[in-house]
């Protein structure tokens, strides 16, 4: 199934006209398909609806003329981000989540955390000094916080989000936030009494040295909360892909420019920009993590497998005979705990 899928993309992007308008409708449009098909409960059928949906799309473009699709729509970028790749992963994300308002940033957030934690039985954190590692606009440092934490430290790369979390804390008195490396990690050894590092590692050159780092500024015999990108060669991944592809050469604040146009909420354009602009998506296999966790000094490893309704690996717990293909092994989510 997976190379039928494959080619069938292929052939679609190479039919996208080459302009930016056509091909960053593409990428949206492409990746819509899949709420489409999570909104209609994962069909039997999905793949007769993409095959369906791609001639949609390349027929879509070809009939309509950009002044028809966009009227007077216009689009500058002054774009200097920096060729660091942390740098630009930084960057990727403070023009996403500086357009949230404050039930996105704040309420959203915290709801959607305090599921995860109850399900799976997570409460380590509270009354604890948590590092949150990767912080970006530290919306989750505050949701951290608001559950029960006794302090939280988060720290990032880009001091751009730095500053915009500063400036949304609700706790300046128990939050805090510094900039730095989650490679190279601003504190001494057996700092903090939990750890938080949700979806951060797999952006970085090293996603090993970054847990390593988490081992040795964790206290001993403390936990931690970890998300890596699972789902290695899913439907998923293979569309991100696709939509990677056809955006290579088109800016981001273009992008975002046009769903906004589209009237796209800045969750929605925060969601499909994550995947589509930032420099590295390292995907890893379950048994990938547990070999890089026993090296970093990590023990007790278990694995979560209930999340909000969106998450992959709670579809797969509610929908159990759903294609594999879709989302792979799930995503990698653990509750580990320091040597």
């Amino acid at each position: 199934m997976r190379d039928n899928v494959l080619k069938k993309l292929e052939q679609f992007v190479s039919s996208v006209p080459d302009n930016e308008y056509s091909k960053t409708i593409a990428a949206i449009s492409l990746f819509d398909f899949m709420d489409i098909m999570r909104d209609d409960d994962y069909p039997i059928d999905w793949l007769d609806r993409l095959t369906g949906s791609l001639k949609n799309i390349q027929d879509g473009l070809l009939a309509q003329e950009q002044t028809i699709l966009f009227g007077d729509f216009e689009f500058s970028c002054n774009d200097d981000t920096s060729e660091d790749i942390a740098q630009q992963t930084g960057e990727v994300y403070f023009k996403l989540w500086r357009r949230f308002d404050s039930v996105e940033y704040f309420d959203k957030t915290t709801e959607s955390l305090n599921r995860r934690f109850q399900l799976n039985g997570v409460d380590q954190f509270q009354n604890k000094s948590v590092l949150d590692a990767g912080c970006g606009s530290g919306r989750y440092s505050q949701a951290l916080k608001t559950l029960g934490s006794a302090t939280v430290t988060g720290v990032d790369i880009s001091p751009n989000s730095v500053e915009f979390a500063e400036r949304h804390n609700r706790y300046s008195d128990a939050v805090k936030y510094v900039t730095g490396s989650v490679l190279d990690l601003p504190f001494d050894d057996d700092s903090f009494e939990f750890g938080f590092s949700n979806g951060v590692l797999h952006h970085t050159t090293d996603t090993l040295k970054g847990l390593s780092e988490l081992s040795r500024v964790l206290q001993k015999g403390s936990h931690c909360w970890l998300y890596l990108y699972g789902g290695v060669d899913s439907f998923f991944w293979d569309i991100v892909d696709c939509c990677r592809k056809l955006l290579t050469d088109i800016p981001e604040e273009f992008c975002i420019s046009v769903m906004q146009v589209l009237g796209y909420t800045p969750g929605r354009i925060f969601h499909r920009n994550d995947f589509f602009y930032v420099p590295i998506h390292r995907r890893y296999r379950e048994i990938d993590v547990l070999e890089m966790l026993n090296v970093a000094g990590f023990v007790d490893i278990k694995r979560l497998h209930r999340g909000v309704q969106y998450d992959w690996d709670e579809i797969m717990h509610q929908k159990p005979t759903l294609d594999r293909y879709w989302f792979g092994e799930g995503e990698m989510r653990f509750l580990i705990k320091n040597k």
